[in-house]
């Protein structure tokens, strides 16, 4: 696919907020990823803001599958991502070439502030991890703010990967296009990955990190809910 067959070719790609959230808190953060990007050859993938951010994923999964690029890196721009996450991610991936997405941990930016690393029950239940290993961890759902995804991903999954549901909103259940993701990788066997070490923190007014979901805890521990129910999300619908 490239020059080199086994050299990756991956691209970068930074969506623009969809919710008007200013990024300007990030722009550091993003100058020296770009700096760091271009030193080791990455792509950069400019994209246009739209109103859907599912629609701006699927056009970049269009893209990597129109070019020759093996892999790419998923950023939200309201993030305040490690200049190497490439590296980072892509370990897991060199160290194990099944691994075909592993994101970084990013953070809820409002209450009740969890990572965006979820558990699903039996009865499709949505649960946000509490306690978690340090390296990587397998989840069932992952929110998409700092994902590397493989070339495989998409050739395997038809389009859409990514979409809203509402069909069960009256109930409810009205899950993003980053859960629709990881439900159509489950379906097609492939496995969810989390390097917990690796954390991009969420802007809001100011940063939602590992600190602020404590926090919230702590507070609903005083307000008397119990811990198995703090986070708990419904089901996911279908």
């Amino acid at each position: 696919m490239t020059d080199d067959a086994n050299k990756p070719n991956i691209a970068i790609a930074v969506l623009p907020e969809r919710q008007g959230v200013g990024s300007a808190a990030c722009f550091w953060a993003f100058m020296k990823l770009a700096h760091h990007a271009g030193g080791h050859g990455y792509s950069l993938i400019g994209l246009p803001p739209t109103a859907r951010v599912d629609l701006t994923r699927n056009k970049l999964a269009e893209k990597v599958l129109s070019d020759d690029f093996t892999h790419v890196l998923m950023l939200d721009c309201d993030h305040d991502h490690p200049a190497d996450i490439v590296e980072r991610l892509f370990r897991w991936m060199i160290q194990d070439p099944t691994r075909l997405v592993v994101s970084g941990m990013a953070y809820r930016r409002c209450a009740p502030w969890e990572p965006t690393v979820y558990s699903v029950n039996e009865k499709g239940e949505v649960f946000a991890m509490i306690e978690w290993g340090q390296g990587l961890i397998k989840a069932d759902a992952i929110g998409t703010p700092c994902t590397l995804i493989s070339r495989e991903v998409f050739e395997r999954i038809p389009a859409p990967w990514f979409a809203f549901r509402y069909e069960n909103a009256a109930t409810g259940k009205y899950p993003g296009e980053d859960i629709y993701f990881s439900l159509k990788c489950r379906e097609h066997g492939i496995q969810l990955w989390v390097d917990t070490t690796c954390v991009s923190p969420h802007s809001f007014e100011g940063w939602a990190d590992d600190k602020t979901f404590r926090a919230y805890l702590d507070y609903q521990k005083s307000q008397g809910v119990p811990e198995d129910q703090a986070l708990v999300y419904g089901g996911i619908g279908g």
